[in-house]
Protein backbone atom coordinates (compact mmCIF):
# COMPACT_ATOMS: atom_id res chain seq x y z
CA UNK A 1 0.00 0.00 0.00
CA UNK A 2 1.00 3.29 -1.13
CA UNK A 3 0.07 6.10 0.78
CA UNK A 4 1.04 10.49 0.33
CA UNK A 5 0.67 12.67 4.22
CA UNK A 6 1.37 16.01 4.40
CA UNK A 7 4.31 16.61 7.67
CA UNK A 8 6.88 19.21 8.39
CA UNK A 9 10.08 18.78 10.45
CA UNK A 10 9.97 19.79 13.86
CA UNK A 11 14.40 19.77 14.44
CA UNK A 12 14.28 15.82 15.31
CA UNK A 13 11.14 13.99 13.40
CA UNK A 14 9.16 14.04 10.90
CA UNK A 15 5.38 14.97 11.59
CA UNK A 16 2.23 14.54 9.98
CA UNK A 17 0.31 17.49 9.92
CA UNK A 18 -3.10 15.26 10.50
CA UNK A 19 -3.61 11.93 11.95
CA UNK A 20 -2.60 9.02 10.29
CA UNK A 21 -3.77 5.59 10.91
CA UNK A 22 -1.18 2.79 11.64
CA UNK A 23 -0.59 -0.01 13.65
CA UNK A 24 1.94 1.11 16.33
CA UNK A 25 5.25 0.03 15.28
CA UNK A 26 4.61 -0.55 11.52
CA UNK A 27 8.06 -0.17 9.51
CA UNK A 28 7.78 2.61 6.97
CA UNK A 29 9.72 3.24 3.87
CA UNK A 30 10.04 7.13 3.61
CA UNK A 31 10.06 9.37 0.81
CA UNK A 32 11.15 13.15 0.98
CA UNK A 33 10.18 15.87 -1.45
CA UNK A 34 10.69 19.33 -0.04
CA UNK A 35 7.24 21.62 -0.98
CA UNK A 36 7.40 25.09 -1.65
CA UNK A 37 5.96 27.09 1.25
CA UNK A 38 2.57 28.65 0.52
CA UNK A 39 2.72 32.68 0.33
CA UNK A 40 0.34 33.85 3.69
CA UNK A 41 -3.36 33.81 2.52
CA UNK A 42 -3.43 37.03 3.25
CA UNK A 43 -0.94 37.81 0.42
CA UNK A 44 -2.94 37.41 -2.16
CA UNK A 45 -5.84 39.84 -1.16
CA UNK A 46 -2.93 42.70 -0.26
CA UNK A 47 -1.74 41.88 -4.06
CA UNK A 48 -5.59 42.33 -5.18
CA UNK A 49 -6.54 45.18 -3.00
CA UNK A 50 -3.12 46.86 -4.28
CA UNK A 51 -4.51 46.40 -7.94
CA UNK A 52 -8.01 48.12 -7.39
CA UNK A 53 -7.91 51.32 -9.25
CA UNK A 54 -10.94 53.56 -7.26
CA UNK A 55 -9.42 52.02 -3.62
CA UNK A 56 -8.83 54.32 -0.94
CA UNK A 57 -5.31 55.42 -0.83
CA UNK A 58 -5.45 54.57 3.36
CA UNK A 59 -6.77 51.24 2.45
CA UNK A 60 -4.01 49.72 4.34
CA UNK A 61 -4.16 52.03 7.56
CA UNK A 62 -7.29 51.58 7.53
CA UNK A 63 -8.34 48.26 6.61
CA UNK A 64 -10.72 47.42 9.69
CA UNK A 65 -12.86 50.27 8.53
CA UNK A 66 -13.50 49.53 5.75
CA UNK A 67 -14.48 46.08 6.15
CA UNK A 68 -16.09 45.72 9.24
CA UNK A 69 -16.96 49.54 10.38
CA UNK A 70 -14.75 49.76 12.70
CA UNK A 71 -14.66 52.56 15.09
CA UNK A 72 -11.82 54.59 15.81
CA UNK A 73 -9.18 53.01 18.11
CA UNK A 74 -6.21 55.44 18.35
CA UNK A 75 -7.96 58.89 19.60
CA UNK A 76 -8.53 61.25 16.68
CA UNK A 77 -4.59 61.31 14.99
CA UNK A 78 -5.48 61.67 11.32
CA UNK A 79 -4.73 58.33 10.43
CA UNK A 80 -7.98 57.24 12.04
CA UNK A 81 -10.30 60.41 10.59
CA UNK A 82 -12.89 59.04 8.11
Amino acid sequence: MSQSIAAHFDGQSIVPDEPVQLPVGQRLLVKIELVEPSPPPFAELLRFASDLPDAPPDLSVKHDRYLYGAPKRWGSSKADEP
